[in-house]
């Protein structure tokens, strides 16, 4: 294999198990949000604080007196849907999209489908004003499709040094 295609492998795995991730802390966080009418409890303050430590939400600096507080729908819209936002769920979904593109000819026609649900889904996404079931509903269909992809990566890839290098992507980013 061309080292090419193994990089992209692995960044397609990484990527995947990223986005997979960042969109379960999400949903936990958020449903927590929601259940407690807004009101920070003990368990969503931790979650936030671990999505602040894994870098998926973005850091809310009290202690900077020129910034303005930011709410925590605001963190969590940040956290979904800025694609230049280096750890959002938009900016991991789109890297693994061109990740994918790179290695088409190694991926099957249902990685393909499933890939192009999420790419759809992405184009609509409206963040300016999206509501908390808003952003549950598109962590929902992120979610949908990753563990689609992983299940495709597990069953419908050939099993040689491509797919170990992207095995070994996702475990690496797991551990990270």
């Amino acid at each position: 294999l061309s080292s090419r295609v193994v990089e992209n492998l692995f960044w397609l795995g990484r990527y995947s198990e990223r986005v997979d991730a960042a969109s379960r802390l999400l949903r936990v966080v958020l449903t927590h949000h929601i259940d407690n009418a807004g009101e920070v409890a003990p368990p969503e303050e931790a979650l936030l604080r671990v999505g602040e430590m894994v870098r998926i939400l973005p850091v809310d600096n009290p202690e900077d007196e020129d910034a303005e507080p930011q709410s925590i729908e605001d963190r969590l819209r940040t956290a979904i849907y800025d694609a230049a936002s280096d750890n959002s769920v938009a900016n991991a979904c789109r890297r693994l999209i061109w990740s994918a593109s790179q290695v088409r000819e190694r991926l099957s026609l249902d990685h393909w489908h499933s890939l192009n649900r999420m790419q759809r889904d992405l184009q609509t996404l409206r963040p300016s004003n999206a509501e908390l079931g808003d952003m549950m509903m598109v962590l929902d269909s992120v979610l949908q499709v990753s563990s689609s992809l992983t299940g495709f990566s597990l069953d419908n890839m050939t099993r040689d040094t491509g797919w170990r290098f992207h095995l070994l992507g996702r475990r690496i980013e797991r551990m990270a």
